[in-house]
């Protein structure tokens, strides 16, 4: 399995693993819930970098450019992408359907206190 791929998987599986815990948890509506799902920024950059070593010592033999690297990881990250933008999907509109009202109304409450309309 190529790299990009596999991490690209991995990436996008550890990313709904995280939102269906704090789903499942009760804490998608609740500030530490957001502060959890922030998890998945570092969990990527360190599945990049996994992603650019494994892709220079199985594909490149132990050297890669950097335009290599980009495609590689720009690969990744539209595989990652593509399957949560298709689980984000399904979540909110029939597992969390709810969650939507709940962001709009932080949002209108925090543009409240800043003195917007």
């Amino acid at each position: 399995m190529k790299p990009y791929l596999k991490f690209g998987l991995l990436s996008a599986v550890i990313g709904i693993f995280i939102t269906l815990l704090v789903y499942v948890m009760g804490l998608d509506k609740s500030p530490s819930g957001q502060y959890i799902g922030w998890i998945n920024i570092p969990v990527t950059i360190i599945l990049m970098v996994m992603c650019v070593k494994e892709t220079r010592q199985v594909l490149y033999n132990g050297f890669i450019s950097f335009g290599q690297a980009f495609k590689n990881l720009f690969i990744m990250l539209l595989i990652s992408t593509g399957i949560s933008g298709v689980f984000m999907y399904f979540y909110t509109s029939g597992i969390n359907p709810g969650i939507i009202d709940y962001i709009k109304e932080q949002q209108a409450l925090e543009m409240e206190k800043q003195g917007m309309d």
